[in-house]
């Protein structure tokens, strides 16, 4: 048994690349030097007998940056502070328990390029997202505060950002191998997110890529079960600039929501099902549309509504 009450960073800097016509990181060198002779080639089917106690983990000003040719990824990532602590570590069983996540000031950017999804047949869409998760997961709380992530693609011409102000969320249960996730609670407070598709054949691809698996999670028995969640203060812009803009009212292909706000309960989300009870929902829309209050219960099924 391996017991590690605290493991804590402070200050520490990462460079890991791979850049062409070179096909090894950098680091290579390092595993190199504790490897030797020949691989063990032969497999066992008994499980690890390796058993881990870890306490809490904590990181200071953490900084990151991660720059490989091959798979055509440029990643910067900075972190102010991350705190846990871990009940159950056993990788041997896929379990591993988790009371509590809080992470506070990431700036983080990615950018890639290579596309960003390959096209594939459905069928094999539908055999990946059909995979068994071979995971047993249990949390407790998470609580996210000044985030700020931004995504782009050269080739698939998207870009991606996010300004998170504040994300808490009290988890009840993750059944991973039953697709089964309950929520007590998320919040999610002055945040802004923008998408925007630039206008290429590749940009399309990626949009089509994304159906066909959205379409293929649909068929697997997913369900998602909020007791609350309140959305206050947030902003949406999405852009699809391989569409026309609207001459007038509320264009869907570009959308932007400000001081959009949402309050509701007792949510189901299945792939064939909706329901739940809307509070309230406000937001105001460039095209002049501001709704200023809507509450119902609501039902939707494959079958009624």
């Amino acid at each position: 048994t391996v017991e590690i009450k605290h493991i804590g960073l402070d200050g520490v800097t990462a460079n890991i690349k791979r850049l062409e016509p070179d096909s090894t990181f950098n680091f290579q060198y390092i595993l190199y030097a504790f490897t030797s002779g020949a691989a063990d080639t032969t497999t066992s089917t008994e499980p690890s007998s390796m058993k881990f106690q870890l306490g809490d983990i904590a990181l200071h000003n953490i900084r990151a940056t991660y720059h490989d040719d091959v798979t055509g990824n440029d990643v910067v990532f900075n972190l102010k502070d991350f705190n846990t602590n871990i009940k159950t570590f056993d990788p041997a069983q896929s379990l591993y328990e988790i009371p509590s996540i809080k992470v506070s000031g990431i700036n983080t950017s990615v950018r890639q390029y290579k596309p960003l999804l390959e096209p594939k047949p459905m069928a094999q869409v539908e055999a990946e997202s059909t995979a068994p998760f071979q995971l047993t997961l249990h949390l407790n709380t998470i609580d996210f505060n000044h985030i700020q992530a931004s995504y782009a693609n050269d080739v698939s011409a998207m870009a991606a950002s996010v300004n998170l102000g504040s994300l808490k969320t009290e988890v009840k249960n993750i059944d991973l191998a039953t697709l089964l996730v309950q929520l007590n609670k998320i919040q999610l407070d002055s945040t802004a997110i923008k998408v925007t598709l630039a206008k290429s054949q590749q940009a399309v691809v990626t949009k089509e890529e994304v159906k066909k698996e959205v379409t293929a999670q649909a068929n697997n028995p997913w369900k998602v079960e909020l007791t609350s969640i309140e959305l206050n203060h947030n902003s949406l812009v999405y852009d699809d600039n391989n569409q026309p803009e609207a001459k007038a009212g509320m264009d869907y292909s570009h959308l932007a929501m400000n001081n959009f706000n949402a309050d509701a309960a007792n949510i189901v989300l299945t792939p064939t099902q909706y329901n739940g009870d809307l509070n309230q929902l406000t937001f105001n829309e460039k095209s002049g549309f501001e709704l200023q209050k809507l509450s119902t219960s609501f039902f939707y099924g494959d079958k009624e509504a």
